[in-house]
């Protein structure tokens, strides 16, 4: 041992209380960790002392900056550090020997089944021998010692609760207790976890343990006679339990220490006729089974003292104003027995029972309606069978609420769909009362009776009319007051609608169409007409010489005030499209387009009409076609032809007389007409493109042609092609 005194100034009594250490090899794995500040105070315990451990002594001398907080120890060798004690200036420095000692060599977690002939009270638990578990945990017949505990803490490795008897000890089915196995020259031990499981061998008795005899202490005698043989069918459930009723013995006693022993100590001789003179006292009946298994169950025997009903007094109301008084007779009991009780039973008639009469019993007392007649009926209340008494009841009539006006109506809604449906706010009549109310609304009288089916929103209530009853009920309440109620009857206003087909017309049509709608019935006052363009027409109830197309707006308005705006369409009716129009000299053919099935007819005069779109052997001149569907007056756009009547000679020799070859009317078609002229050699002369008319003076870009015979082609605007020849005979 060494000894370092760095101020001589100061007297130092440093010591050692231990140097050397066995650590237990917890799992005898050869290893274990520990943290050395767990022995400091083994150490030296010196108040005030610092503890320091370091591997070398050098390092510990120098009081060096890599002192150790754990090692782990093996089990080759001991381990030796150096423990560094300061106390103030006082330094000592010791060598400390750790050596790892094996624990005992055991079964660390069982799970045992222990047979048992009985579970007696079927409470899980018996007595058994634990000590019979020691050869299973030791297997190595290793020389140590045991002891029993029913908790462990591995954390600090301690043990609580120990078994005082660990060869009789009451064990729970399914319980964890723990095994302490140390050798007897060591503190290092062992822990064995052991888990029971209680197999019972015969049959389980088990009994209810809220078993209750009353007698009605009528008389309040001191004393009452009980059959506690009444009390099996609360106490011993057949449907809990294998073995039979039959087969059980059953025995009572007057208390539970003597229903435990089972002897004739303490057992009641009589149990049919037992004798109590305490008002509210236990006794214990004891079921056994031929192998001698038992349970034990309590008896409570009360005296009860039969139940005091007193007079009272209700006040009713007509609470669902279906003008009769409806009484819940069970919501008044508390007020009609001295002591309320939840045991307490009531019964209720109209006449009260005598000696010669059963009385009249009330069979809905829930929902009793009271009669004009009838001011006062009887109760009967009782905690026991005939254990009770008789009070009246008197019925007083409530005040009922007084309310300035009881009837309303809602007349100023116009029905916009007329179908009988609308939002209303069935609450603006609240306001004709003052007292703080509550409104209760009802769609009908029968809803009002049964109180059913409340309007749950009435301020946006969905109004039906078509439900057969237009009239609401409002039930107003006040506290301490009867309810009263009131209606409002409801008529909505009819809205003049009216469906407007859409019209069709001609287009070519120069009068227009009239629209004039059947109006009847609807009581309509004015008339408010709007045309596509915006125009406005009002007051008049039809329109004439109606051309224009698009969508016409009218809005009626009734003498009751409602309006109603409907739209309808102007179109022009269905005819057929003109395509194209073709032909030669002397004849055209009218190509249309309309609806597939429906006979198109062609006309050049809007008188005749015929069903062929070729029109033949037409003479000179200026020609609209058109065309329609035979079933309908009205014809589409028209298309304009021309048949030429074309010159064959001229003369442009200035003497004022056929001096121009011309061909007019070339306006009638919508594109521009051409014409070409062409020498005998093929050679084009002159050309002309026009939509009004073609006007040859006979030269060819201003060259004077030679008297002969030219050709011409003409391509019309119509598509229509003409060639001919034309003899030009000039001065030269």
């Amino acid at each position: 041992m060494l000894y370092h005194k760095e101020n001589k100034n100061n007297s130092c009594n440093l010591a050692i209380n231990k140097d050397n250490f066995e650590v237990c090899d917890v799992g005898n794995n050869n290893s274990e960790i520990i943290t050395l500040r767990n022995y400091a105070t083994k150490i030296s315990n010196q108040n005030g002392a610092n503890v320091a451990f370091y591997s070398t002594k050098l390092e510990a001398d120098n009081n060096a900056d890599s002192f150790l907080k754990e090692i782990n120890l093996t089990s080759s060798s001991s381990t030796e550090l150096f423990a560094r004690i300061s106390l103030r200036d006082c330094v000592l420095v010791d060598r400390i020997i750790f050596n790892l000692v094996p624990t005992p060599h055991i079964v660390t977690e069982i799970v045992r089944e222990f047979p048992i002939y009985c579970d007696n009270k079927a409470d899980g638990k018996e007595n058994i021998d634990l000590t019979q578990l020691e050869p299973i945990i030791n297997t190595n017949n290793e020389l140590v010692e045991f002891s029993y505990f029913k908790s462990y803490n591995a954390q600090n490795g301690t043990f609580a609760d120990p078994y005082s008897d660990p060869l009789n000890t009451e064990v729970l089915n399914g319980e964890i207790f723990y095994v302490k196995v140390k050798y007897k020259d060591s503190d290092c031990f062992s822990v064995a976890k052991v888990t029971v499981s209680l197999r019972v061998i015969n049959d389980v008795i088990n009994l209810n343990q809220n078993a209750v005899l009353k007698i009605c202490n009528e008389d309040f005698s001191v004393s009452e006679t009980f059959n506690l043989e009444e009390a099996v069918s609360q106490l011993f459930d057949q449907g809990n339990n294998n073995v039979e009723l039959d087969k059980l013995q059953i025995t009572y006693y007057v208390n539970e220490n003597f229903a435990n022993q089972g002897t004739s100590a303490g057992k009641i001789s009589a149990p049919n006729s037992y004798i109590s003179s305490a008002a509210n006292t236990y006794v214990y009946a004891r079921f056994q089974s031929q192998y001698g298994c038992y349970s034990i169950a309590p008896i409570n025997l009360l005296f009860v003292l039969p139940a005091k009903a007193i007079n009272s007094e209700i006040t009713i109301c007509d609470n669902n104003l279906d003008g009769e008084y409806d009484v819940n007779l069970l919501a008044y009991k508390d007020s009609m027995v001295q002591n309320p009780s939840e045991e307490n039973i009531f019964k209720f008639y109209k006449v009260l029972p005598g000696n010669n009469s059963l009385g009249e019993e009330i069979t809905n007392p829930e929902h009793f309606i009271l009669d004009a007649n009838t001011s006062k009926i009887w109760v009967y209340v009782e905690n026991l069978p005939n254990c009770g008494s008789y009070a009246e009841i008197n019925f007083k009539k409530g005040e009922v609420l007084t309310l300035g006006q009881r009837q309303f109506k809602i007349d100023n809604i116009c029905d916009i769909n007329n179908d009988k449906k609308e939002i209303i706010d069935l609450t603006s009549f609240e306001s004709n009362f003052s007292s703080p109310f509550t409104y209760e609304y009802y769609g009908n009288q029968s809803d009002l009776w049964l109180g059913q089916n409340k309007i749950q929103n009435p301020a946006s209530y969905a109004y039906d009319g078509n439900s057969g009853d237009p009239t609401i009920y409002v039930k107003v309440s006040q506290e301490g007051f009867c309810p009263d109620f009131y209606t409002i009857n409801v008529v909505l206003k009819t809205t003049p609608m009216i469906e407007i087909p859409d019209y069709y017309y001609c287009k070519n049509d120069m009068v227009g169409i009239e629209i004039r709608p059947n109006f009847n019935g609807l009581n309509v006052v004015n008339y408010y007409w709007e045309f596509p363009d915006g125009t406005i027409k009002d007051g008049v109830d039809y329109l004439t010489n109606i051309k224009t197309l698009g969508t016409y707006t009218l809005t009626l308005t009734n003498s009751l005030g409602c309006t109603y705006t409907t739209t309808f369409k102007v179109l022009n009716e269905e005819t057929p499209r003109i395509v194209s129009l073709t032909g030669k000299n002397n004849y055209y053919t009218i190509k249309v387009e309309g609806i597939q099935g429906r006979k198109i007819v062609y006309s050049l005069d809007l008188i005749h009409w015929q069903d062929s779109n070729v029109f033949y052997n037409l003479e000179a001149g200026d020609y609209t076609f058109y065309v329609k569907y035979a079933d309908s007056d009205c014809y589409g756009d028209s298309i304009k032809g021309k048949i030429f009547n074309l010159k064959n000679a001229f003369s442009p020799n200035g003497d004022g007389i056929n001096d121009y070859w011309v061909l007019s009317g070339l306006d009638v078609f919508s594109n521009n007409s051409t014409l070409q002229i062409f020498d005998k050699y093929g050679n084009m002369v002159y050309k002309e493109v026009s939509n009004t008319e073609f006007r040859w003076d006979g030269k060819s870009n201003s060259r004077v042609l030679n008297s002969d015979t030219y050709w011409f082609v003409i391509t019309a605007g119509d598509e229509r092609i003409y060639k001919g020849w034309i003899y030009l005979k000039n001065k030269k």
